[in-house]
């Protein structure tokens, strides 16, 4: 009876000291540190632009989605969503030029990503501010009987925008169809800026906008320029302008009492040969003349 229990005890020490070398070499060779992992790659993820200063406009175009692969545990992969994820550049304290900047992702926790591209070009230009002088377009009139006084108010505008839109800015241009302004009055027109080549250039901020345009006809008259002479001569002068008429306009009140146009006067106390000179015309307050601003005056001096 007892061999028979002293045997069973030895077979169940050496099933026991069996049991622990088989659990002491599988502690030995396994890898208690290593978690199963894996990786996902998620195409059209959402960039956005964050942070740009106020005075700098972004010149260059950003892509609206990039690539992103997150890596981590299965388990956890499986539960993410693309709609989890934003990738976003930030250009807080960015300065005018072009620079790289890198592609930053917003992802769950337990994950790790990385973006593609990794970082990408900006450029940026200041945001300037300059005035102009209203320009009118379309304000020729070829009809020499009659004159339209145009007006604008204001006659400056500001303009702002990005460094290279205010630098190509020609003018500030206002466009007026006088075909189509039947009577004296005020319109509203806009503003635009254009290019040496009269093309707009869209971008930019106009303030103001809009601009009243005053529109005023006065009717023409062609009337002779007869030379005015000042002071004491022994001589008999006689002048003759060149041209010899002129239109000039005014309100018809007072055009209609206007018989001829005066240049100024000349003076005559030394004059003791023909001579030519040229004369300004002296128009009354209230009128205007056609372009000629001033005639030749061809002067004879008759000696008795």
């Amino acid at each position: 009876m007892s061999d028979r229990l002293f045997r069973q005890n030895v077979t169940m020490h050496v099933l026991a000291l069996l049991l622990a070398l088989a659990l002491w070499s599988y502690v030995k060779t396994a890898d208690f540190t290593a978690r199963p992992e894996t990786s996902v790659s998620l195409d059209q993820v959402p960039l956005e632009v964050r942070d740009l200063p106020l005075d700098l406009h972004l010149t260059n175009e950003i892509p609206a989605t990039v690539s992103v692969v997150l890596r981590g545990s299965a388990s956890v992969l499986d539960q993410v969503l693309k709609e989890n994820l934003l990738a976003y550049i930030s250009l807080s304290g960015a300065n005018e030029g072009v620079g790289q900047y890198a592609v930053k992702v917003i992802h769950p926790q337990g994950v790790q990503a990385t973006a593609s591209p990794a970082r990408i070009e900006v450029r940026l230009e200041r945001e300037l501010q300059a005035d102009f002088t209203v320009q009118l377009q379309g304000a020729e009139v070829s009809d020499p009987t009659q004159y339209i006084d145009i007006t604008t108010q204001p006659t400056l505008v500001k303009i702002t925008g990005r460094r290279s839109h205010i630098e190509r800015i020609q003018q500030a241009q206002v466009t007026i169809d006088l075909d189509a302004v039947k009577q004296d009055g005020k319109l509203k027109l806009p503003v635009k800026a254009v290019d040496a080549s009269g093309r707009e250039i869209t971008g930019l901020v106009i303030e103001p906008g809009v601009v009243e345009v005053g529109v005023r006809r006065w009717p023409g008259k062609l009337l002779p320029v007869v030379p005015a002479f000042s002071g004491q001569s022994p001589y008999h002068i006689e002048g003759q302008a060149d041209p010899a008429t002129v239109y000039v306009y005014a309100p018809a009140d007072l055009l209609v009492t206007l018989e001829q146009i005066q240049t100024e006067p000349i003076v005559v106390d030394e004059l003791s040969e023909d001579t030519e000179l040229v004369a300004k015309l002296s128009l009354p307050d209230g009128v205007v003349a056609s372009a000629v601003e001033q005639v030749q005056v061809r002067i004879r001096v008759e000696k008795e």
